[in-house]
């Protein structure tokens, strides 16, 4: 892992998006949208890359991935980590979930998530979640590929390298 930091995200960065619409389809079904990001964001912050993040791995991770957490026991505690590269909107479809944010100048902030909205975050925050309900479920959409048998694509970091390059730069 690289010692310096190309680029340092705040957490005033961090955005949440109202979803709240829906409608009868016209086979009778409903339709819900789970999320829906707005141009500016998607074009010139979820589809952005550092360069110099990039540089140092051996493997391109860039692209689009959706994938689901579910079935979170109530008060049960995930994540606890942070990225790089990887940024993340996450929208919960079933129960409600605590977010926890944190960048590297010290500055917290907590979101609680339900159906029918939606988060942003940007690479270089530190979060964790929390179920505040019996079996929760949320998508993720990350702007990287992740391949489990190559770790060069994991872009996933534990709290304490955090708290080692938080000591740089917290107020």
């Amino acid at each position: 892992m690289k010692k310096t930091i190309q680029h340092i995200s705040s957490i005033k960065e961090i955005q949440l998006f109202e979803n709240r619409r829906s409608w009868e389809t016209k086979s009778g079904g409903k339709l819900r949208i789970i999320f829906a990001l707005p141009s500016p964001v998607l074009q010139s912050e979820f589809l952005h890359y550092t360069p110099g993040e990039l540089s140092g791995l051996s493997v391109d991770i860039r692209g689009l991935r959706l994938y689901s957490v579910s079935d979170l026991p109530k008060k049960k505690m995930g994540g606890n980590e942070w990225h790089r590269i990887r940024q993340e909107v996450i929208s919960v479809t079933d129960g409600k979930v605590k977010w926890t944010c944190e960048d590297l100048f010290g500055e917290q902030m907590e979101y609680l998530l339900e159906p029918g909205v939606s988060l942003w975050m940007p690479s270089l925050i530190l979060h964790r979640y929390e179920a505040q309900e019996e079996r929760n479920k949320f998508l993720v959409l990350a702007n990287t590929l992740f391949l489990p048998d190559n770790p060069a694509t994991h872009d996933t970091y534990r709290a304490e390298m955090f708290r080692e390059f938080q000591k740089k730069y917290k107020k």
